[in-house]
């Protein structure tokens, strides 16, 4: 793989993989994004989630949420079906 075939990925890392948790959501939050990259880091920085964070239940437009490379023990219940 050159070079320019990672760029994606480099600018990926750079754009979520060293930015806290918390800056993402807030980040995802202010341009309603559908996408949430909550993946952890293998880098000795202890910023793995053992727990998603309660602000995500305030994301309502993510329809995709990457978590992989975490150490999450619990994973929380779904909400209750609003329409009903």
């Amino acid at each position: 793989m050159s070079d320019s075939d990672n760029s994606q990925g480099d600018y990926w890392d750079n754009m979520t993989a060293y930015r806290p948790p918390a800056d993402r959501i807030d980040t995802a939050a202010k341009w309603h994004a559908p996408e949430l990259d909550l993946h952890g880091r293998l880098d000795g920085q202890n910023n793995q989630l053992t727990a998603l964070p309660d602000s995500i239940g305030n994301l309502h437009g993510i329809t995709t949420l990457y978590l992989h490379d975490n150490q999450l023990t619990e994973v929380p219940d779904s909400p209750p079906d609003s329409a009903s």
